[in-house]
């Protein structure tokens, strides 16, 4: 019983630290490009009908803790997915598609300025200056 106790000291010291928010620091609408984060996504989501759309990119680093082989996460590049989530508005289906770059042998995916996003084929950019 004295165990079970002790359980949620214990993971709760294992919660991670929060970071306090600037709200005097704005992100700048125009500036869709990736930055040196530890995590980054971005996403468009509509419709054309008969369909609604959303799209997501994500570009993450592994923790500094995290090993691969022995060696540093970091040291294998920026870990980026994608997903697709489909609706067809007039019945209600929905089709949810997913790629990644999780294979150490497959080519890695990009997020580069402008901003130019791509994983495994799947693509995102904008086009234009809006």
């Amino acid at each position: 019983m004295r165990r079970l106790f002790l359980l949620p000291l214990l993971l709760g010291a294992c919660a991670p630290v929060l970071l306090g928010v600037d709200p005097q620091r704005l992100p700048d609408p125009q500036d869709w490009d990736p930055k040196p984060a530890p995590l980054e996504w971005w996403y468009a989501s509509g419709w054309a009908e008969p369909y609604a759309f959303h799209f997501a990119f994500f570009k993450a680093y592994a923790p500094p803790s995290f090993r691969i082989l022995g060696l540093p996460g970091s040291l294998f590049g920026a870990f980026h997915a994608a997903h697709l989530a489909l609706t067809d508005l007039r019945t209600g289906e929905r089709l949810f598609l997913e790629v990644a770059d999780q294979d150490l042998l497959a080519p890695r995916g990009r997020a580069e300025v402008g901003p130019y996003l791509e994983v495994s084929g799947w693509r995102f950019w904008r086009e234009g200056e809006g």
